[in-house]
């Protein structure tokens, strides 16, 4: 979700200064915005944010004669947003391109974004290209490492109807996997969601065999998708999973304490995580740690649906972040909700 506290002074030589919390889309997606705008800004947010990578950007921006420097808890940013050819990366966030790719088809010259490895996540530009579109700003990929960013273009003011979200649709199917009846409405079945698999890796998971998820694409379905597998009696492996070491929390680590808690083995190796299932719930209450990040809330309480005692989540206010109604869904489904 963007979320974004903004206060800017009237005083055009004062850099804006942005507290994003502890939202690393709103950061990546505001620095090029601040940038065009007013060349440049001073953020801030929540230690989890500020240890998130940034290097991209710092890289980007060093050969285009940008400052980039964290003084403490701030990253600073100083300069002006310039047309030209942008090297990143592919396998690094996705957000780092949508950020440019908001900013650089207003700039009179054309840009070009070129991926020097392979590009994953692809559904997110994809989406990006899509709101491009709606709103007038037209990208074309060259080749598939290769974007041309035409300058001088111009938004068109607009209403834009948002389409339900299959990433937070997810944890509702893995309710529904671990043997709950939760009839899940208004998904946009041809929807260009990446998370839209979800639906897929549901259908298949039900197998009994060792399965293998590749998550190159769709890296936020993991804690849902580690909930089935939990479920399952077999093993299940997610490969291509490094990049969430760097999210709200380590989410490898996060996700196999959150399910060492419910008795279930989980084994990280590089770049892959494997859930060994057969979860059998237990009259003993447990306490699990999300730290702080809201995924693992989700996960955890889904989870709970099928313990015998009580769960408790610590700091479950984390869902604040991305879906602030989740707890009142659940208490509204059926389940239990108590706040200590």
């Amino acid at each position: 979700m963007l979320k974004l506290i903004l206060h800017c002074s009237l005083d055009s030589d004062t850099l804006p200064i942005l507290n994003c919390e502890n939202s690393a889309s709103t950061l990546r997606f505001m620095i090029p915005i601040t940038l065009f705008l007013r060349q440049g800004g001073v953020f801030t947010g929540g230690t989890s944010l500020m240890n998130r990578p940034t290097e991209t950007y710092r890289s980007l921006f060093r050969e285009k004669g940008v400052i980039f420097q964290h003084v403490g808890n701030f990253l600073i940013v100083k300069g002006r947003l310039k047309a030209g050819k942008y090297l990143i990366a592919g396998d690094i966030s996705s957000q780092f391109t949508t950020g440019l790719l908001f900013v650089l088809p207003l700039i009179s010259q054309s840009s070009i974004i070129h991926f020097t490895t392979p590009l994953l996540s692809t559904p997110y530009v994809e989406i990006t290209q899509d709101v491009l579109r709606k709103c007038g700003i037209l990208i074309r990929w060259i080749d598939s490492k290769t974007i041309l960013i035409p300058g001088s273009q111009q938004y068109n003011v607009g209403e834009i109807t948002l389409e339900a979200d299959w990433s937070q649709a997810a944890f509702w199917y893995a309710a529904n996997f671990i043997g709950n009846e939760i009839k899940i409405e208004g998904l946009n079945p041809k929807s260009i969601q990446g998370d839209k698999t979800v639906e897929q890796w549901y259908n298949a998971l039900k197998g009994k065999e060792t399965i293998e998820v590749n998550l190159s694409n769709n890296p936020d379905l993991l804690p849902p998708l580690a909930i089935m597998a939990a479920h399952r009696k077999s093993i299940t492996k997610f490969t291509r999973v490094n990049r969430l070491r760097y999210k709200e929390s380590d989410r490898l680590k996060s996700i196999k304490e959150m399910l060492a808690s419910f008795g279930v083995s989980v084994r990280i190796g590089c770049d892959f995580l494997e859930v060994f299932g057969n979860i059998t719930p237990s009259n003993n209450p447990i306490v699990v740690n999300s730290f702080g990040d809201h995924r693992i809330v989700m996960a955890a309480a889904v989870l709970s649906s099928i313990w015998k005692a009580p769960v408790t989540i610590l700091g479950a206010d984390a869902v604040n972040k991305s879906y602030p109604k989740f707890f009142q869904d659940f208490s509204r489904l059926g389940g239990d909700v108590y706040v200590l």
